[in-house]
């Protein structure tokens, strides 16, 4: 059955690019089904996915309708969207209630009172929400789910977030593994934590930025364990693997005023095992 596709949307521009430019129908004409049903499901299909993306957006109020016209050779499928507004944020809530005495704020979750309630916002918040409570004392924080209930009278989203923050923790023992000629002593004052001291992931992280920007280790992992100790602290352990440390090069060089050159270097990285440096350089 040969159609084509006639869409009419009523949105502001940039959503009408996506909506046109999400629709199946228009991108499969030259392949078209092989009977009228056929064709009423493809326009189905893409009526669900076109609201999808409406929702996706915050346009919960959406209507779309679509009818097909076999009177006449192609077919015509015609689709009207009509966006509606957008949905307000207006509330998020935390069951069972935050371990803390302060619930984050929206702000502490990267979103605003009011803002147009946009899916992609909503689940970049869910995942903060636990990277909060991984930055502050419980390294297996998660969100167990989340729902959102949307009010068509008002025009507004509440969500609700169900987390478990499981147990709170302190660093414990550190662990260096690959450690060959760079001397552990050295790489332990890098540390940016004390055994003892609440977890926090934002060190961790911290501590592989370090240990890469020294410029001693091709490598660099480091993995928390699975559970805490008898004492309630989570050991580390850190993986390494050591570049090389000594480098030789050379070039040539050719100027007008003062003719020929050249230049070769050697360079040791970690003379003593400590990350000391030593460059020594030859020029002709």
């Amino acid at each position: 059955i040969a159609y084509r596709t006639r869409v009419a949307i009523t949105a502001d521009p940039a959503l009408t690019a996506r909506l046109e430019a999400a629709s199946r129908l228009a991108a499969l004409e030259e392949s078209p089904p092989p009977s009228v049903l056929g064709l009423r499901r493809r326009a189905a299909g893409d009526i669900d996915g076109l609201r999808a993306l409406l929702h996706s957006e915050g346009h919960y109020g959406a209507v779309l309708e679509e009818h097909i016209d076999t009177t006449h050779s192609p077919a015509t499928v015609h689709l009207t969207i009509v966006a509606g507004p957008a949905y307000r944020l207006e509330r998020l809530d935390f069951d069972p209630p935050w371990v803390r005495p302060d619930p984050p704020s929206f702000a502490d979750l990267g979103l605003e009172a009011g803002q147009t309630a946009r899916a992609q916002d909503i689940l970049d918040a869910v995942e903060r929400a636990a990277l909060l409570l991984r930055n502050t004392g419980y390294p297996f924080a998660r969100v167990v789910r989340h729902r959102a209930v949307v009010d068509h009278a008002r025009r507004t989203m509440a969500v609700t977030l169900t987390m478990d923050a499981g147990p709170a923790a302190a660093f414990g023992q550190t662990v260096f593994r690959g450690l060959e000629q760079v001397e552990e002593f050295h790489v332990r004052q890098q540390l940016p934590w004390r055994e003892g001291e609440s977890y926090d992931r934002r060190k961790v992280q911290a501590l592989r930025r370090t240990l890469l920007s020294m410029g001693l280790f091709a490598a660099v992992e480091v993995h928390e364990g699975e559970s805490l100790d008898g004492a309630g602290r989570l050991p580390v352990t850190v993986r390494v693997e050591e570049a090389r440390h000594r480098s030789i090069g050379a070039g040539l060089r050719f100027s007008s005023a003062q003719g020929a050159g050249a230049r070769t270097f050697w360079e040791h990285r970690n003379l003593f095992g400590a990350g000391e440096r030593l460059r020594t350089e030859l020029e002709l």
